[in-house]
């Protein structure tokens, strides 16, 4: 699955994940400061990137379904530079 390899990115970064049950969950602890950021990945994540990198133009659900949403904690002005960069760097490895 892409969305593993993409985990397996940022965990070279340092970016180590928590797994949440839902995006509520997630979002609530990045509001409560308890983990620095979230990602999500659309359930149909893998197929709707393959089908959108072999294809090109395609509708805008597949869009969204191969889109990777993030939140981040934006009070500690150093940390969500870090966050932001090597989920980028992260980024640029997977594709």
């Amino acid at each position: 699955m892409l969305s593993c390899w993409f985990l397996e990115e940022m965990e070279k970064r340092k970016l180590f994940p928590t797994i949440y049950n839902s995006t509520t969950e997630a979002k609530n602890a990045v509001a409560k400061r308890i983990v620095y950021g979230a990602v999500r990945f659309p359930q149909n994540f893998s197929d709707a990137l393959a089908i959108r990198v072999t294809e090109g133009r395609v509708e805008d659900d597949i869009i969204d379904e191969s889109t990777i949403s993030a939140w981040i904690d934006m009070s500690d002005h150093q940390i969500t530079n870090f966050v932001k960069l090597q989920l980028h760097k992260a980024y640029e490895a997977f594709a």
